[in-house]
């Protein structure tokens, strides 16, 4: 069983006015450049709080979510954390990796205009 490695990248997205986050496997952008990523925002939120179930990892070229937006199925245990792709694939990560990333993300700012960040604090406050 081959396992992957995972990168989330953060970038501006000109087309949605806001930013998105690549997902990247094994050194490649896995979106394709077919969808957007997600808003980081909206990916820490469900990361934060995510253990499986379902994860949503693009959106339509559009920019909106719920316009042909791409889902993966995540199933944890304490050694490996699987995508389950649409369409039958899986994807393998070592969990204590994946995690390790994933806080990575979560605690990343440094893509942030001053507008994300006080956008962010409010959130923060309010939360």
């Amino acid at each position: 069983m081959s396992l992957s490695t995972l990168d989330l990248l953060v970038q501006e997205s000109p087309t949605s006015n806001d930013h998105e986050v690549r997902v990247i496997i094994d050194g490649k952008d896995w979106l394709n450049g077919n969808r957007l990523g997600i808003d980081p925002p909206q990916l820490k939120r469900q990361l934060a709080s995510h253990s499986g179930g379902e994860l949503l990892l693009g959106r339509c070229e559009c920019g909106c979510v719920g316009c042909d937006d791409f889902y993966v199925e995540v199933r944890q245990n304490a050694h490996t954390t699987e995508w389950h792709l649409p369409g039958g694939g899986v994807l393998r990560f070592q969990t204590e990796d994946y995690l390790r990333r994933i806080d990575v993300f979560l605690e990343d700012h440094s893509w942030e205009s001053i507008g994300r960040t006080v956008e962010r604090r409010i959130d923060e406050l309010f939360a």
